[in-house]
């Protein structure tokens, strides 16, 4: 899972292994668990998330090689701006790209896709990777 540190100012994102239980679907517990946040040890060891706080995730699937999640509208703005939105989706595209099988995110919106996320006009209107944030595309 991918979390932000407040102790490291020159990365912004930090990778923070994490133990998730899961039933059925681990990528969706993984996503659900990425939204509720740092548990109070991790907020003590520096660590936050950008993601707005009353963000859902509506549903997700697989197709070859990418994942579909959906959210619901609150996940299109963020009160930190352009960055906080690149934060919040490198958090996302970071942590469902863990999994071997996956390495493109498309990003919905109460089911639709759209091309962008919040005034400032983050796109998102095609599957993102993690390439799309190391080549800073964004």
């Amino acid at each position: 899972m991918v979390a932000v540190s407040l102790k490291k100012k020159k990365k912004a994102n930090k990778k923070e292994i994490k133990n998730i239980r899961y039933k059925d679907s681990p990528l969706k517990q993984t996503i659900k668990t990425l939204l509720q946040g740092p548990d109070s040890a991790e907020l003590n060891r520096g660590f936050i998330t950008l993601i707005p706080k009353s963000t859902k995730l509506l549903n997700i699937y697989v197709k070859d090689d990418t994942a579909y999640l959906d959210f619901t509208e609150n996940f299109r703005f963020n009160s930190l701006g352009i960055q906080g939105l690149k934060t919040q989706l490198k958090q996302i595209v970071y942590t469902t790209t863990e999994f071997s099988n996956i390495t493109k995110v498309q990003i919905l919106i109460n089911g639709k896709k759209v091309e962008y996320l919040g005034p400032e006009g983050v796109y998102i209107g095609e599957p993102l990777t993690r390439e799309t944030f190391e080549n800073n595309e964004f």
